[in-house]
């Protein structure tokens, strides 16, 4: 099985549970010198029920990589060396960074070639749940898909009371046949959780409360989870507070990217069990358990009444739609001869570098509609770098309750979202698919 440690600086074991990720803090760290972080190979195996071991990619040698944990207002130093045998760059999804620690490889930054390093330093401006991943055009979904991820947790200055605070990360992993396990990949396809096959295990008090931080680190896989047994309350989406909600039928689609923070009250009694479900095919009757909660023991305090989180004052307080600057964004899929399928925006096979030309260019502090029409026969994932958007009513006339980074686009459907350029630079706009996205669906959009 993975070789699993914890890794603790400073103060950190009073921030981390039982049941996190390996957390590394720099809450006492010397700020002038950045602290490594090491891309290379590891050698994954999740047991016989998951098929052979497989070569895959790492930071720091842990899949997920270790957590990387701040307090709002510090700073981020890091310099990622790469040890691997492929170039890229590192993405810090959902983070309001300057342009030119982004991580867009091609567009904000070039590669970091193999035996090479590259060093990100910026303010860690707004708290939240976000993740850093590898970008490049081609490969970003060969590093991503072999274990190259990892959390980023900036703690809120005033965070909810909460008896657990758990990092979940979920992804999943083609089972490889046995005659040739580097090459021969069967259709069937396997969950994992913190780097361990799925149902992932947790045993808690009863009447308890608990934070659990949820990211599908997939690099394609939409995950429709559901949950049985508790109601899940959000407090946060993609790293951005809400009201407290509790969501239709328990049910959280979770694209790839998707950051969800959920609090549980737990049962009052002790052998009680909450499950998180993946949804196979509609049917909830045919839906796998990824995570079972078991109580045991004597049960905690009945928990106080739940509180929002603190405001992002970082975004916007109001998007004038009246005078916004729109575009509308036509995605295509096209057969190509070989077989394989392009993604198209408006028309436009995209290489994911500043050659191609903008999706669009926008004036610094313009409220931007973006109009995005499916016209395939899937469901699309769309990740916007840089900013934070909402999802605007069918009649423009108002928008959910909520900001993300990343969206979920029905088949020959058509949706809005809008977002405040505050920001001058090179965004990147593109699937959440690493698939998708290395097969043209991928623009950017300047702001200047």
């Amino acid at each position: 099985m993975l070789n699993r440690r914890f890794i603790l600086s400073g103060g950190i074991a009073a921030l981390c549970d039982v049941f996190t990720l390996p957390t590394v803090s720099a809450q006492s760290a010397d700020y002038s010198q950045p602290r490594i972080l090491r891309a290379g190979k590891i050698e994954l195996d999740f047991g016989p029920d998951a098929g052979p071991k497989r070569i895959g990619y790492a930071f720091d040698g842990l899949m997920p990589g270790p957590v990387l944990r701040y307090a709002k207002g510090t700073e981020l130093n890091i310099r990622v060396q790469n040890d691997t045998d492929l170039p890229f760059a590192v993405h810090w999804q959902g983070l309001h960074v300057p342009n030119d620690m982004d991580g867009a490889c091609g567009l904000t930054q070039e590669p970091i070639a193999p035996l090479n390093g590259y060093t990100y330093r910026f303010p860690l401006r707004d708290s939240g749940l976000f993740a850093y991943r590898p970008d490049h055009p081609q490969y970003a979904h060969q590093l991503h898909a072999g274990g190259l991820f990892g959390l980023l947790i900036v703690d809120e200055p005033h965070p909810p009371p909460v008896d657990r605070d758990i990092a979940l990360v979920f992804s999943d992993w083609p089972r490889l046949a046995t005659d040739d396990a580097q090459s021969a990949a069967t259709n069937d396809h396997f969950i994992t959780l913190n780097g361990e096959l799925a149902p992932y295990q947790v045993i808690t008090e009863p009447c308890g409360r608990l934070r659990l931080r949820l990211w599908n680190a997939s690099a394609d896989h939409i995950m429709m989870v559901i949950v049985e047994g508790a109601a899940p309350i959000v407090i946060a989406i993609d790293g951005q507070p809400t009201t407290p909600f509790e969501p239709a039928r328990h049910l959280l689609p979770f694209a790839p990217g998707t950051r969800f923070d959920v609090i549980l009250d737990l049962p009052t009694h002790e052998h009680e069990t909450i499950l998180f479900k993946l949804r196979q095919t509609g049917d909830d009757t045919q839906a796998v358990t990824l995570l079972r909660i078991t109580t045991q023991g004597m049960a905690r305090a009945a928990p106080p009444p739940l509180n929002a989180l603190e405001d992002n004052f970082l975004l916007p307080t109001d998007l004038p739609l009246a005078r916004a600057f729109r575009r509308d964004v036509i995605i295509e899929e096209i057969k190509k001869s070989d077989g394989q399928s392009a993604w198209t925006m408006n028309g436009v096979e995209g290489q994911g570098t500043g050659d191609d030309k903008p999706l669009l260019t926008v004036a610094r502090g313009s409220t931007v509609v973006l109009g995005l029409i499916n016209k395939t026969d899937s469901v699309q994932s769309l990740h916007l770098h840089g900013f934070y958007s909402r999802l605007l009513h069918a009649l423009d006339d108002g928008w959910d309750p909520y900001w993300r980074d990343t969206f979920l686009l029905a088949p020959h459907k058509t949706s809005h979202i809008a977002f405040v350029a505050d920001t001058i630079g090179k965004w990147r706009f593109a699937s959440g698919s690493l698939t998708q996205a290395a097969r043209g669906l991928t623009s950017w959009i300047e702001v200047v």
